[in-house]
């Protein structure tokens, strides 16, 4: 979605840890290489060089990274113009990252959750609050229907699969239903602890 909009607007990315460091010669994508201090300091360097109307938390933590930057740099306007999305469920937050959401609930302008059935995982107490909004994020199954008669041993299709190779994405499981496929390509935009795994249960010549 970025890159997409890159010929209309000026857009920066900052990630506290990635594999993705080589999109950062471009300017596009900066990664603080697992370093807080490094976070805070490509944050700094961003909101002194441009003039951001929107500044998107894709994650509890960063968004407790930012709340620490305007608590050191008494520079809390920024605030104003964040939000958070939420691609989660309450019941699936760590201890930490429960203690993270309410921080960031508490300071953002706004928060997004992905799905209805996100934002009703969350405590009650802060369901009626004019700052949460929700948002689809899903596909339209019915528009899959054209497909049903396709022979897919017939032919050679690929699978993409984005996301991060955890339990909580049930990663194995889609393993063993995307092993009953006889020619396939398996291409994993992500990587986790389950990656080793889910290579067992596949044709590694067929995973990229």
């Amino acid at each position: 979605i970025t890159l997409n909009t890159l010929s209309k607007y000026n857009i920066f990315t900052i990630t506290y840890k990635s594999e993705l460091a080589d999109l950062e010669q471009k300017g596009i994508f900066i990664d603080a290489r697992g370093s807080i201090y490094n976070y805070l300091l490509k944050i700094k360097e961003l909101l002194k060089n441009n003039h951001f109307n929107l500044i998107h938390v894709h994650s509890v933590h960063c968004g407790f990274f930012l709340i620490l930057y305007c608590l050191f740099h008494n520079n809390y306007s920024i605030l104003n113009k964040t939000i958070l999305t939420v691609h989660n469920s309450y019941n699936n937050y760590t201890l930490r990252n429960k203690v993270l959401y309410f921080l960031n609930f508490f300071f953002f302008k706004k928060i997004i959750y992905c799905s209805k059935s996100s934002f009703n995982s969350f405590p009650k107490i802060i369901s009626k609050n004019k700052k949460n909004k929700i948002i689809t994020n899903g596909a339209n199954i019915l528009m899959m229907d054209r497909h049903k008669k396709i022979e897919l041993n017939q032919r050679e299709i690929d699978f993409v699969v984005v996301g991060r190779m955890e339990e909580v994405k049930n990663i194995l499981l889609l393993s063993k239903i995307l092993s009953l496929f006889k020619n396939k390509k398996i291409h994993f935009i992500g990587t986790g602890s389950l990656l080793p795994s889910a290579k067992k249960i596949l044709n590694k010549n067929n995973v990229f």
